[in-house]
Parts: structure tokens; C-alpha cells; sequence
């Protein structure tokens, strides 16, 4: 007669499942860690905030956000400026010194090409205590579309932090930067009163006299867009002051009805600083995007 084979319960290992469950369950009700990126995150932010001019107000992102950390209105002293941006911090311990360069999501800056809103990265070294930015879409425009044209079907991109783009050292030129929305509203009216302007002046300078108080009433408003005008490398201060009185001549052309050659020589010369200023504005983005590849100038 056989023997009935019975089978021992292996308690060695039943006892190391019983282990391995109860050490998953402790992991599993441990208390959130905080890792040390979001250490560095906050400390980042701690500085970029120190380093924002007391005037650049700072609003609160309550809603999610896909990227956007922050939104900043320029104020002028106490007086609103209209210019709102919007920004994404991404904070490091590395010294710039150290750091050339760094990866950056291709998303986010698809993410940022949507916003007609200036969309700026800042990059804060906690180490050096510095913070740097760029305004993406003047990146992707000027620099990221030329040197690496398909840019779009990678995930990331190498980004780098221009040492002149100090927030705290170089205020003037990051708030040049944030102030584009208000200069391309300007751009615009800039582009109606050049189209009035030289579509009646010939008449008014043929003998149409009555037509001088039109055009100065468009000359007029050319002392409103001195951002715009003086917000070129080719055009500066002394053209805006020479448009500025432009609409004298019209005005003593209409009142006297003759045209004298100082009139006729000042309206010219006028339209002449016009009509470059309209040109220069017009292929801005070929022409940056040019001298950043060929130069090596930023205008991000």
C-alpha cells in the first residue's frame, strides 16, 4: 500500500510575502516627500521676486496654468502702462557660468506661440542669486525658426540665457522687451496717419490748402507714438522731435493758403522719415532674424 503524500506549507516564504506586503503598505501611507526640486522651484521664486522692479506687479495664478508660473503688469511709477506679459520660471542650482545651456520642453513654447501676450522664460540660479529671461516668441522667431528649422517635431530644444538679459542688472531691456504689445498698438496707428499723410499732402502741396488742416490733424498724432518711433535701431529721438512739429507747415499752409519752400522742404523731408520708419517696421522680423544669424545680435 502507497503512502498518501501530503504537502507542508512552505511558512518560510509565506512569512516573506507577508513582508514584502506589510514594508508596500508602510511605502504606500508614508507622508508626501518633499524632493529637491521643489526646493530649488521655491527658492527660485523667492529671488526672481527680488529681482523685479517695484513697480512690475506681480498677479497670482489661481487656475491651471500649462506653463504660464506668473503674469506681470508694468506699471510707471504709479501710472498704468497697459503692458501685461506672462512667465515661466524654471529654477537651477547651477551657476550660469557653469550652465551654457538647457533643455527646454518643445511644448511650452509651441504653448507660448499661441499669445499675441509677451511670453517670457526666466531662469534663476539660486547659486549666483541671478535671474535671466528670454521672450519666447522673439526666440522662436529670431533665432530658434532659422537655426533649427524643424524645431516642431522635437521634444526638446537647447536653450540658452543671454548674460545681458539680467532681470536685476538690465531692467531697461527687459521692460523695452515687455513693452512690444504697446508698440505694436502704436505700429498701427502709426501706419493709418502715414497712409493719410501721403495720400493728401500732394494735393495740399498742389494748391488743395484747405486739405493742410487734415493732414495736420494727422501730423498731430505722430507726437502720441514716440514708443513706436523711437522703439528702432534706425530711428531714434531726433526724427520723433522733427515729426513732432510737422503739422505746423500744414497748419501755415491751410491759414495762409501758399505753400513756401521751408514748408514744402520740412513736409518732404517728413515723409521721407515716414516712409522709413514704415519700411524698417515692416521687414523688422526678416531683418532680426537676418543680423541674428549673420551677427550673432539678440533681440530676445
Amino acid at each position: 500500500m502507497s503512502k498518501q503524500s501530503t504537502s507542508k506549507p512552505n511558512t518560510d516564504a509565506s512569512k516573506s510575502g507577508e513582508e514584502k506586503t506589510a514594508k508596500v503598505n508602510k511605502e504606500e501611507t508614508k507622508a508626501p516627500q518633499r524632493v529637491d526640486s521643489h526646493r530649488t522651484d521655491t527658492e527660485a521664486f523667492r529671488k526672481l521676486l527680488n529681482h523685479l522692479h517695484v513697480d512690475w506687479v506681480v498677479r497670482s495664478m489661481e487656475e491651471r496654468d500649462y506653463g504660464i508660473d506668473l503674469q506681470l503688469e508694468i506699471f510707471d511709477g504709479s501710472n498704468p502702462t497697459g503692458s501685461l506679459i506672462f512667465g515661466q520660471l524654471k529654477g537651477t542650482k547651477n551657476s550660469f557660468s557653469e550652465e551654457k545651456s538647457f533643455q527646454f520642453p518643445v511644448k511650452t513654447l509651441l504653448y507660448a506661440e499661441l499669445f499675441s501676450t509677451p511670453f517670457f522664460l526666466f531662469r534663476t540660479s539660486t547659486s549666483d542669486n541671478k535671474t535671466r529671461f528670454i521672450w519666447l516668441q522673439k526666440f522662436i522667431e529670431t533665432k530658434l525658426s532659422d537655426a533649427s528649422p524643424e524645431w516642431r517635431k522635437q521634444k526638446d530644444v537647447n536653450v540658452s540665457m543671454p548674460e545681458k538679459n539680467d532681470l536685476a542688472a538690465n531692467p531697461s531691456r527687459f521692460l523695452r522687451l515687455a513693452m512690444d504689445p504697446v508698440r505694436q498698438r502704436q505700429a498701427l496707428e502709426f501706419l493709418r496717419v502715414e497712409h493719410n499723410l501721403t495720400l493728401h499732402t500732394e494735393s495740399v502741396l498742389t494748391g488743395e490748402y484747405a486739405q493742410g488742416f487734415f493732414c495736420s490733424t494727422e501730423a498731430k498724432k505722430l507726437s502720441l507714438l514716440k514708443l513706436f518711433i523711437t522703439g528702432s535701431e534706425w530711428q531714434g529721438e531726433e526724427d520723433y522731435a522733427t515729426l513732432c512739429k510737422l503739422y505746423e507747415h500744414f497748419d501755415d499752409i491751410a491759414m495762409f493758403s501758399r505753400v513756401s519752400p521751408e514748408n514744402e522742404r520740412y513736409i518732404r523731408e517728413c515723409l521721407d522719415i515716414i516712409e522709413n520708419i514704415k519700411i524698417a517696421y515692416l521687414v523688422e522680423p526678416d531683418m532680426h532674424s537676418f543680423i541674428s544669424a549673420e551677427g550673432g545680435v539678440i533681440y530676445y
